[in-house]
């Protein structure tokens, strides 16, 4: 018999600034396998999504039920929930997600678990967030393949697959067992005394119990009022997924900080150290997507530049490597990457455990940018008409050597003349007025 966690299935997301964690750490949000997302743990359960829909391949599934919400493929009931989580610090904010199969059950839905054939579906999910809501990047238990933000109403579009990894399950009556774990049992790590977090449940545990598929994710969002996730509004279109008990992303953008120590993009994972045979290694893996427009944002140059300038470190028990790509497969250390003009890719597709941080950032741990000119200055010096309910789109000259356009700043990365264009566009998207101009970068 296994006993599960005393939150059951699913993820849960919190900060934390708000739970024990007995060293230094950034607030981010973490997300971790085992807790159940059906009855909205956190945040307000947003019952019926505008816009919500669900499609499995090309196919857009029927909807059979809207609370919860169900959609039906050919027989096989999926329920996906939703829930929209306003952290009061700014730094969490997130539109939670997940797809559960589910089976009716008398006048009610019962959600089950996905097995491992699910990994081959691909699920398009999407939705319209709360009015004003800005949607930032998405962090998904499931392996992403697109993330689109689209329209005047900043429509999501999610397209993304299940996900198998080594799970952990059970509550031992023994707080120093490394058989099992029980979240929020108070255990003492040094001298400070609290409940467990799942990173500390996840490092202690040698041994998985099985191995679980699951899909869930979040959106970090922008409110209407500009309250933001922190440094994830410079990262706008990030990709961040995993199969790991748990993991979570933290950003310090070095074009947006004085403090040039840890900037970049950085993301920690933990999970047990073997399978359940107790020593096979368990494995999982990480994508990681920073479109054109994050690159500029948060390093100031453009994605063939931070890939030809960037440092990949794995940090495990004091010890960090840095990583170059396409190393022997199976030390962990393993990873493929891919620049174009849309952005950069990274793929380790073969992670070991039991607590890795990989950061990402500059080789020398700052911006690459020389200069940086706010869209607003030059919206406002182009003397272009911004029509009824319009926006602004600036853009760089296309394949600038000079400068790229981040999402609020042009950065200027070589010395010589940088060429933009401002242009107005209607609520509709077309263009009114635009009107070209040039700055030095010195």
């Amino acid at each position: 018999m296994r006993v599960k966690h005393w939150f059951g299935r699913g993820v849960v997301i919190f900060s934390l600034a708000a739970i024990f964690l007995p060293v230094s750490a950034a607030t981010t949000a973490v997300q971790e396998a085992g807790a159940s997302t059906t009855a909205c743990p956190f945040g307000v359960d947003v019952s019926a999504p505008a816009g919500l829909s669900v499609s499995i391949g090309s196919t857009v599934l029927p909807q059979v039920s809207s609370i919860p919400p169900v959609f039906n493929s050919a027989g096989t009931l999926y329920e996906v929930n939703l829930c929209r989580n306003l952290d009061t610090s700014g730094q969490n904010n997130v539109y939670f997600f997940n797809v559960l199969p589910a089976t009716l059950v008398g006048d009610s839905y019962v959600a089950g678990d996905f097995t491992s054939s699910d990994i081959f579906d691909l699920f398009r999910i999407k939705f319209t967030p709360t009015g004003g809501d800005l949607p930032l990047e998405v962090e998904a238990h499931g392996k992403i393949v697109d993330y689109s933000v689209i329209g005047a109403t900043s429509d999501v579009s999610i397209t993304v697959s299940p996900i198998s990894f080594n799970d952990l399950h059970g509550c031992s009556p023994d707080p120093v067992s490394v058989d099992s774990c029980c979240l929020g049992q108070s255990i003492t790590v040094g001298s400070v005394t609290g409940p467990e977090t799942p990173e500390q449940c996840a490092t202690r545990v040698a041994v998985a119990s099985d191995n679980a598929v699951q899909l869930w994710g979040s959106v970090r969002f922008q409110t209407s009022a500009g309250v933001g996730s922190g440094n994830f509004t410079n990262l706008i279109g990030m990709q961040v997924s995993a199969a790991s008990f748990v993991y979570y992303t933290n950003a310090q953008c070095p074009t947006f900080t004085q403090n040039q120590v840890g900037t970049g993009v950085s993301v920690n994972l933990a999970g047990p150290h073997f399978e359940p045979d107790g020593h096979t290694l368990a494995t999982g893996n990480l994508g990681v997507v920073i479109p054109a427009s994050a690159i500029a944002q948060c390093f100031g140059t453009t994605p063939a530049i931070f890939a030809a300038s960037m440092s990949i470190t794995r940090t495990e028990l004091g010890t960090t490597d840095v990583l170059a790509p396409l190393t022997a497969p199976g030390t962990g250390e393993y990873y493929t990457l891919n620049a174009d003009s849309t952005g950069v890719r990274f793929y380790f597709p073969h992670v070991t455990y039991s607590q890795p941080h990989y950061r990402f950032a500059s080789k020398a741990g700052k911006a690459l940018n020389r200069s940086k000119v706010t869209f607003a200055s030059l919206e406002k010096t182009s003397s272009v008409k911004l029509p009824k309910n319009g926006h602004w789109k600036v853009t760089a000259k296309t394949g600038s050597k000079v400068c790229v356009a981040g999402t609020s700043a042009m950065f200027g990365f070589a010395k010589g003349t940088c060429s933009y264009t401002v242009a107005a566009l209607t609520s509709t998207g077309k263009v009114s007025a635009s009107k070209n101009g040039t700055f030095t970068v010195k």
